[in-house]
């Protein structure tokens, strides 16, 4: 007998895995001929970049480059700088297994650099070693059809189900630029020479049109250079570089949820330096950008199916879905006085402080989430010692973040946590207090697992006929539903004999009469 099944399509993301991964960089840099030899490490940063990801088989092949500064005060320099600085790069690679089939799989590979050490073989030359942490969320995107419903010649007896799930409509990744000419401040001097920049995104906005998503925000940029002029001094300027960018997101439209994460790849800039100092330089940021555009549905589908009478076999595929149970974006403010040893010089004057936040643990319990970190913090600073004027101190700021939540102890939370700025005071007994500004985006979704059908037969049924007066016990675990399937009746024919009602919940043990 012909069953027709009533289906709709959604397009899906099953999670398929998220795995963590440390990589090692490490090698020796040589100091350029151009610049002087170095007499102490002050500082060393840097940031990570994915620069490619290759499936090959059932692996996921990452590759990426590790781009480091140092800071250092020079033995002698011509120029007679405090402090100079030096740039280069590491590249680094990631195999990753992959689970299931690889077909349609698709992934996202952040990466942030930590545990950056360091050690100074000779005047010319420093060894770095540092870790790359890689965080590899990987996904199976399909286009799947939900039975939710049936018709046939016969009587079709239906138990349906209700599922929350999330409906990717768009997704994608890009990279952008944003460039400008920063002006320095006027109670700044001009530019001698840029030691370092670093950059943060703030102030992120993402509103979504048809087919497309317009992603704003602000790149806050933090320029450490040395003055122009015959006696250059350490020197600090901030500036804010405001983007837009129109993301092409086919299937998207008005009113959807869309996320979008920021990572900043490369900041590239140069001056208009003409022998006397510049007072303009050209920043450039590159970015990669990623969108995903989302609608929670909430359908019924078919969970179950017979024809009284008749002998049915249905055919399922498992299938997984999740759904956005709650989002929640809060700004955090961490503090911490840091207290120097005594073998560190005393601060005249602090000039930068760095903060990388790192996420330690992410729990939800009794309706509460739960966030713990920290934040490794630089403190670079001059001092009134002649023979150290410039010294950097290193850090944690411990941070918690605790919010009320809908959902439940089983969600999957997904939480990024970007540094808004470090903000510092000196107190008279020499400590810095602290405040890192921190921003919070947690995304906690809940798994479901549904077996679709995917066919439905319906034969005569060959089996012996069963007597007109049958008495069944209720075992445990049972349900008119199944009891009804079992002896090829309805529910309400059952419970119509019983004086039942069909959503009634009957007790392991109770007799029922079964009628044909």
């Amino acid at each position: 007998m012909e069953v027709t099944l009533l289906k709709e399509a959604m397009r899906v993301n099953e999670a398929m895995q998220e795995k963590a991964s440390d990589v090692t960089v490490q090698g020796d840099v040589i100091v350029p001929d151009t610049a002087p030899d170095i007499l102490k490490i002050l500082q060393i940063d840097g940031r990570a970049t994915i620069t490619g990801r290759e499936r090959q088989g059932d692996k996921l092949v990452c590759t990426g480059v590790a781009s480091f500064c140092v800071l250092y005060i020079p033995e002698e320099d011509e120029m007679g700088a405090p402090v100079r600085s030096l740039h280069t790069e590491m590249t680094f690679k990631d195999v990753c297994s992959t689970d299931g089939d690889a077909e349609n799989l698709r992934g996202a590979v952040s990466a942030e650099l930590s545990r950056i050490e360091s050690m100074l073989l000779n005047s010319r030359k420093l060894s770095i070693k540092a870790t790359v942490h890689l965080t590899i969320h990987q996904w199976k995107q399909a286009e799947t059809d939900f039975v939710t419903g049936a018709t046939a010649d016969t009587e079709l007896a239906m138990r349906m189900r209700k599922i929350h799930m999330q409906n990717t409509l768009s997704d994608g990744e890009f990279t952008v630029t944003a460039a400008d000419t920063l002006e320095v401040p006027a109670e700044k001097p001009a530019v001698g020479e840029i030691l370092k920049m670093d950059g943060v995104v703030v102030g992120q906005e993402v509103r979504v049109i048809t087919n497309k998503a317009i992603a704003k925000g602000v790149i806050r940029l933090a320029t450490l250079y040395l003055s122009a002029g015959p006696s250059p001094s350490v020197q600090f300027m901030e500036h804010d570089l405001p983007f837009t960018e129109i993301l092409d997101m086919p299937g998207a439209a008005e009113g959807m949820d869309c996320t979008v994460d920021y990572d900043i790849d490369k900041i590239y800039y140069e001056t208009d330096d003409e022998g006397d100092g510049a007072r303009h330089v050209g920043a450039e940021v590159t970015m990669t950008l990623r969108g995903e555009a989302t609608q929670n549905v909430e359908m019924e589908i078919l969970e179950d199916c017979y024809a009284p009478n008749y002998d049915t076999k249905l055919s399922r595929r498992p299938c997984r879905t999740d759904a956005i149970v709650d989002s929640i974006r809060e700004q955090l403010a961490a503090k911490k006085s840091l207290s120097l040893p005594s073998e560190c010089p005393p601060i005249a004057q602090v000039y930068n402080v760095v903060g990388r936040p790192q996420v330690k643990t992410v729990e939800i319990h009794n309706g509460t989430v739960e966030v713990t970190g920290v934040a490794e913090v630089y403190v670079l600073y001059l001092t009134d010692d002649s023979d150290m004027p410039l010294f950097c101190y290193r850090d944690t700021v411990p941070f918690t973040f605790a919010a009320g939540t809908q959902a439940d102890d089983t969600a999957i939370p997904s939480c990024r946590v970007t540094l808004l700025g470090c903000f510092y005071s000196l107190s008279s007994s020499g400590a810095v207090d602290l405040r890192i500004n921190l921003d919070i985006c947690l995304r906690l979704c809940a798994e479901e697992s549904v077996e679709t059908i995917e066919n439905i037969t319906i034969e005569e049924d060959t089996a012996e006929k069963r007597p007109s007066v049958v008495i069944a016990f209720v075992g445990d675990g049972d349900s008119l539903w199944n009891i009804a399937k079992k002896y090829r009746t309805t529910t309400a024919k059952i419970a119509a004999a019983n004086g039942l009602e069909e959503s009634d919940t009957v007790p392991a043990g109770t007799k029922l009469l079964i009628p044909r």
